[in-house]
C-alpha cells in the first residue's frame, strides 16, 4: 500500500490490503471482503500469503476461504506461471526474500521474453466445506495444473 505509484494504483482498483504481521487484521479484512461480495463484487485472493520462486506452490492460508464457505460461494482457482520462450520457469521474475520491487522490475524489463501463463480451473463449491480441506483441495488443483 505504501509503495510509490504501485500502491496508489492498487488502492484505486479496490485492493483490500492485509497487515500480515497482525493476526487480528483478518477480522477487518474478512468484513471488507464480505461487504464487497454481498454488493456483487469479485475478490481475488492469493492464499499463499507471500511470494515464492514459482518452483512450488506454498501451503494455502485458509482463513479468507471461510467467507466463501459461509456465503456458500463457488471459488474459481487460477494458476499463474511466468515462463521463458523455451517454456522453462522465469525464476528471475520472482519477487522473493530480501529482493526489492525495483530490482525485480528491472530484471523483468531486461528479459528478452517472459510469458504470464494463466490457467483457469474448474470452479469448486465452498458450500458445507471445511476451510482447511478446501484450501488443501484448491492447492492440489493448482499444483496439478502447473
Amino acid at each position: 500500500k505504501n509503495w510509490p505509484i504501485i500502491g496508489h494504483w492498487a488502492s484505486c482498483v479496490g485492493t483490500i490490503f492485509i497487515e500480515r504481521r497482525r493476526k487480528s487484521d483478518i477480522l477487518r479484512v474478512s468484513a471488507a471482503i464480505k461487504n464487497r461480495l454481498e454488493k456483487g463484487g469479485n475478490i481475488f485472493v492469493f492464499p499463499e500469503g507471500t511470494t515464492s520462486s514459482g518452483k512450488e506452490v506454498l501451503p494455502f492460508n485458509a482463513s479468507l476461504l471461510q467467507i466463501a464457505v459461509d456465503l456458500k460461494l463457488a471459488i474459481k482457482p487460477v494458476s499463474l506461471k511466468y515462463t521463458l520462450k523455451d517454456g522453462s520457469l522465469a525464476e528471475h521474475a520472482a519477487y522473493i526474500d530480501n529482493d526489492n520491487i525495483l530490482n525485480t522490475m528491472f530484471r523483468v524489463l531486461c528479459s528478452r521474453k517472459i510469458t504470464a501463463e494463466l490457467n483457469f480451473l474448474h470452479s469448486v463449491k465452498a458450500d458445507g466445506c471445511d476451510r482447511r480441506l478446501l484450501a488443501s483441495e484448491l492447492r492440489s488443483a493448482i499444483r496439478h495444473s502447473l
